[in-house]
């Protein structure tokens, strides 16, 4: 049997969220970084500029790199030997 607290349930959801509204995957952020050197094209280029300079952003003043997130939905399943506590 495992007891899980509440407060490390909700602790670590939050890091988990905040991280993905905030930092882009790294292969991601080499993909567009390499999507803007390989473009030729000034309009496009200046876009995926804007993007990259968005994640930059966000990463270093710990902002979402969207300001439309969304709203977040969160299904888990719990183990049989699972048991939550405090809440």
């Amino acid at each position: 049997m495992r007891n899980i607290n509440t407060n490390e349930i909700i602790n670590t959801v939050e890091k988990l969220l905040i991280n993905a509204c905030v930092n882009l995957p790294e292969d991601v952020d080499n993909a567009l970084r390499l999507a803007k050197e390989k473009e030729d094209d000034l309009s496009p280029k200046k876009i995926l500029g804007c993007i990259i300079e968005n994640a930059e952003i966000a990463r270093e003043k710990n902002i979402p790199i969207c300001q439309d997130t969304g709203i977040t939905t969160i299904l888990a399943e719990l183990g049989r030997e699972i048991v939550i506590e405090g809440g």
